[in-house]
């Protein structure tokens, strides 16, 4: 694989939102460069006789049947108390924000 180099970095911390200065963008080049190497030994590992995985633990799980719904509260009920609504909708405060 080819090594990341300092703009191929750069945008990645560009992506991430973070602003680093220009020693900590070097550091980060170097400690990437670093990931990826050890990436590339893994790569190197042959697994021809491996059966692929879905956890490295035996742990099962174990769910019960699903029941019917006795009965439910009407749309009318559960919104009785609310602060806010629209129509048949709890309102709530935007939580998120996006950059313009």
């Amino acid at each position: 694989m080819k090594a990341l180099d300092a703009e191929g970095v750069a945008h990645i911390v560009a992506l991430a939102k973070l602003k680093p200065d220009e020693d900590e963008l070097i550091e980060m080049v170097k400690h990437l460069n670093r990931m990826v190497g050890f990436c590339e030994q893994i790569d190197e590992v042959d697994t021809t006789d491996i059966n692929p995985m879905i956890s490295v633990s035996d742990c099962v799980n174990i769910l019960r049947e699903d029941v019917e719904v006795a009965s439910s509260i009407s749309s009318s009920d559960a919104l009785a108390g609310a602060p806010d609504r629209k129509d048949r909708y709890f309102r709530v405060p935007q939580l998120v924000h996006r950059d313009e």
